[in-house]
């Protein structure tokens, strides 16, 4: 990726979380972002495809931290805790990306190829979740429960205490 179209994109991350994303023309994107709009539109044919850009953006920066230092070799619960507690810490750190990412996720914004493009590289996460089914390990939760990174991977499960 370009030096332009990152600035681009870290232009939109600042302005949808602050202003949404109905609220910001793409002209006031390329402003912040200090470029032309007609540039904007060389890297992002449209405002929905840059919006796609942003999410995957975020979804990327939000699974490096996730799998940092990821234990393979540990248990089922270690490796769920892992997952857990790294999406705790990446929501604190980063409040702004952490409520966007969740926004659009949300959203009708992203499209269904984006979304499905990046679900499948976390599928290892929600047959961790099948398998802690299978063996007892894991308890249905009630749905209002269901804690964020749970409804990613489209699972309302919680391990056992």
């Amino acid at each position: 990726m370009s030096d332009k179209a990152r600035q681009i994109i870290e232009a939109s991350v600042d302005l949808f979380a602050r202003e949404g994303f109905w609220n910001t023309p793409t002209s006031r994107i390329a402003s912040h972002a200090g470029v032309a709009t007609g540039t904007l539109f060389n890297y992002f044919e449209s405002k929905n495809r840059l919006i796609d850009a942003v999410y995957k953006q975020l979804k990327q920066e939000w699974k490096t931290h996730l799998m940092a230092k990821f234990p393979e070799g540990g248990t089922l619960k270690e490796r769920v805790e892992h997952l857990w507690f790294r999406h705790i810490d990446w929501g604190v750190h980063h409040p702004h990306r952490h409520s966007l990412l969740m926004q659009l996720k949300l959203s009708d914004l992203v499209s269904e190829e984006t979304q499905r493009s990046q679900e499948a590289e976390l599928a290892f996460a929600y047959d961790m979740i099948v398998q802690g089914i299978a063996d007892g390990i894991l308890i249905d939760v009630p749905r209002l429960h269901r804690a964020g990174f749970l409804r990613t991977t489209g699972s309302g499960r919680a391990i056992r205490p």
